[in-house]
């Protein structure tokens, strides 16, 4: 006589990344435009522009995120 059994199994995944805290605003939106950047079919040009707004609205530019 064969036994059969059935296993079932439930999987939470968490992403470590949004669980991280940021001191500050500005970091966090570093961080986001970075994160943008990265995964974005932004031309250079899109991004020359996005970059130089940014730059206008908020007066300084983001660290690592060049034009």
């Amino acid at each position: 006589m064969a036994v059969q059994s059935v296993a079932e199994m439930e999987v939470a995944l968490i992403d470590q990344e949004k669980c991280r805290q940021r001191l500050t605003a500005r970091r966090a939106a570093a961080h986001d435009l970075k994160q943008l950047r990265r995964h974005s079919s932004f031309s250079d040009t899109d991004w020359k522009k996005l970059v130089y707004f940014y730059e206008k609205a908020f007066g300084s530019a983001i660290k690592g995120l060049s034009r």
